[in-house]
């Protein structure tokens, strides 16, 4: 649901992302601070890398940096639009971090016009890995949905 800039932007941030963590995973002292993490890029990704453990952020950057297949991927949705959202019949949340730096809000203002009675909820001070930021967060907002759905479709 990216506009072509959009699709360029996110090409290019995940492209430098994948190319330094295979530099940046040989050297693990790099995570060793919160600043370093910070600096190391995870900004676009997490609202607060510095809460990731300097073990966390190595594991990251080792999971990142070693995807073999990970540009083949990324290559393959380059221009890719999803079909199909106006067929989705079951309830849906479309929840959306408020300092996702990745894929701008507006693009979950696509998906919730896209799908018939979805629903929007902004997720205050996460990123785009908001899991990685704020764990309760999205267990609460996963459960809650999942409560009401389930309501409604029984």
């Amino acid at each position: 649901m990216w506009s072509p800039l959009e699709d360029r932007y996110r090409f290019s941030l995940l492209r430098s992302a994948h190319y330094s963590a295979k530099v940046i995973r040989h050297f693990p002292g790099l995570t060793r601070t919160a600043a370093r993490r910070w600096m190391l890029g995870w900004w676009a990704f997490m609202a607060r890398p510095g809460r990731w453990s300097p073990a966390e952020a190595h594991a990251q950057m080792q999971a990142l940096g070693g995807a073999e297949s990970f540009m083949d991927f990324l290559r393959w949705t380059r221009g890719r639009t999803v079909e199909g959202l106006s067929d989705v019949r079951c309830p849906v949340l479309i929840a959306w971090g408020s300092r996702d730096l990745l894929l701008p809000r507006r693009q979950a203002d696509r998906f919730v016009r896209a799908i018939p009675g979805a629903e929007f909820r902004l997720l205050r001070g996460v990123g785009h890995v908001p899991m990685a930021d704020d764990p309760e967060l999205i267990g609460s907002t996963v459960r809650d949905f999942a409560w009401r759905a389930e309501a409604v479709v029984a």
